[in-house]
């Protein structure tokens, strides 16, 4: 629904603003002024060029509140002063009460949440803009990098507000293996792998490797028997995870070879 210059909610008919329009006649003497008040302040007034026994004027208002009509004729007889009640009138922005985000620990995406309200006509049926986008009812947001988001919020008049956030708490960088290593380098019965990670973000998780698929352990050693390639995962707090792999080749369990046996 688009907003527009005019809305009736409630039974009543709001804009932006209103005009006030008088007739007053005067069949003798004439129309000497016409004017209309607010108070002890004219608003506006005007005298006929020439004689005249009809005039009408008319007086575009932006504020609420009570205003006055008088018209004099050309003898100086008053109609008094008649009362006009303006209402309906809303040029105030909606209130964004708050802009939040759901996470404030570290994670690979949150949602953002805006609440506002509008005291005058009322927010439009699609109220909401996130960072320049179309508009639409969604009050909730998602995001999954950082920086600074915005949210536009109307009323069903137009009356716009914003309200800005910085987020800096997403996180989808894996964890850096700094060095995946052999114990020994010489030929053994056994060796060890030996991997020494880092994640300046979320920080690693508790149980931050895996030598195996799906089963994750807090250990960053592996003891090994056999040659062959071994493959580690590393993972951070919000799941991001980094694989890095080592070809070992001088693990040695074989007997000797006795090829010959003479007297």
């Amino acid at each position: 629904q688009a907003v527009g210059t005019s809305v009736v909610r409630n039974g009543i008919t709001w804009s932006k603003s209103k005009e006030i329009v008088v007739n007053a006649t005067d069949e003798k003497s004439g129309i000497g002024t016409v004017g209309i008040y607010q108070g002890n302040t004219v608003k506006k007034e005007e005298k006929p060029a020439t004689y005249t026994k009809q005039k009408e004027l008319r007086l575009q208002v932006n504020a609420n509140g009570q205003y006055q009509a008088e018209a004099r004729d050309n003898i100086g007889n008053s109609s008094g002063k008649k009362a006009i009640a303006v209402n309906g009138i809303d040029t105030e922005i909606p209130i964004i009460k708050s802009l939040s985000a759901k996470d404030s620990a570290y994670c690979r995406e949150t949602v953002l949440s805006v609440e506002a309200s509008d005291s005058g006509v009322g927010l439009a049926t699609l109220a909401y803009s996130w960072n320049g986008g179309a508009w639409s009812a969604q009050k909730n947001y998602t995001v999954n990098t950082n920086g600074i988001y915005t949210v536009a919020v109307r009323d069903a008049l137009g009356n716009q507000s914003s309200k800005s956030i910085t987020i800096f708490n997403i996180d989808r960088n894996a964890p850096v293996i700094e060095k995946m290593e052999l114990e020994k380098q010489e030929f053994c019965r056994k060796n060890t792998i030996i991997v020494t990670a880092s994640d300046k973000e979320s920080g690693l998780s508790e149980k931050a490797y895996s030598w195996e698929k799906d089963i994750w352990t807090e250990k960053a050693e592996l003891k090994i028997y056999e040659n062959g390639k071994y493959t580690i995962t590393v993972k951070d707090k919000v799941g991001n995870t980094v694989q890095k792999s080592v070809i070992v080749e001088n693990v040695d369990n074989e007997a000797p070879v006795i090829e010959t046996c003479e007297e």
